[in-house]
């Protein structure tokens, strides 16, 4: 169950303004940003209200320039492409989260995205706020890759005594509706999940911040 939205107060334009002055005097990507991006988003109960994709976006914008640092991340993208189920076409950085491959069941219109967890830190305060780790799956069937399901799952930073690492699970649900009008005749289709930290992903070519994409195949048996 999905929680209600909550308004926007003026402290989150407070907290822009300082996130805005910190990026700008020291270009850090690691637990510092994202605390940083966690204590705007927690200002939210529903991370995928129009509200608060909006303001998903907006960070997005100003924290594009992490993507410049992947290469610190190089040794990672060839571990995760070795034992990816598929291609890994991008890649944000992997140092917290990744997703190596998501499969479907046609039968409940369901995907099956399991996301393994590696820091102990970097995902916000325990038990709530915290953040979310969003998966946006596009399916070509015919017209290139288009969105067709989306789901998000709630975590934070550690507070047992066991460390990491740690296995979650997004079930995305198809909400394309052309998608869903598909014949189940067993023909293979080319399918993207895109694992992103706390900022949704809005279409099937947004490279994440934290996170990255997997490609894989996906039939549609009846």
């Amino acid at each position: 169950m999905r929680t209600t939205r909550s308004r926007m107060g003026v402290s989150v334009l407070l907290l822009w303004a300082a996130m805005a002055s910190g990026a700008a005097a020291q270009q850090v990507c690691g637990n510092e940003a994202k605390q940083q991006v966690a204590k705007v988003l927690s200002q939210y109960n529903d991370p995928v209200s129009p509200e608060a994709l909006k303001a998903q976006q907006e960070l997005y914008g100003q924290f594009e320039y992490c993507l410049n640092q992947a290469p610190n991340d190089g040794a990672a993208a060839k571990r995760l492409s070795e034992r990816a189920c598929g291609r890994v076409p991008f890649v944000g950085s992997l140092a917290w989260e990744q997703m190596p491959c998501c499969g479907y069941d046609p039968q409940e219109q369901r995907f099956a995205c399991p996301i393994e967890i590696l820091q102990s830190t970097g995902y916000g305060a325990p038990q709530f706020p915290g953040s979310y780790e969003h998966v946006l799956v596009c399916v070509n069937y015919g017209a290139g890759l288009e969105p067709v399901a989306r789901d998000w799952v709630h975590l934070a930073d550690n507070v047992s005594a066991a460390g990491p690492n740690w296995n979650f699970a997004a079930l995305p649900e198809v909400f394309n509706e052309k998608f869903l009008a598909l014949h189940f005749d067993s023909k293979t289709y080319p399918a993207r999940a895109i694992l992103a930290w706390n900022i949704a992903p809005q279409s099937c070519k947004q490279v994440p911040i934290w996170g990255h994409a997997v490609d894989f195949k996906i039939r549609l048996d009846p």
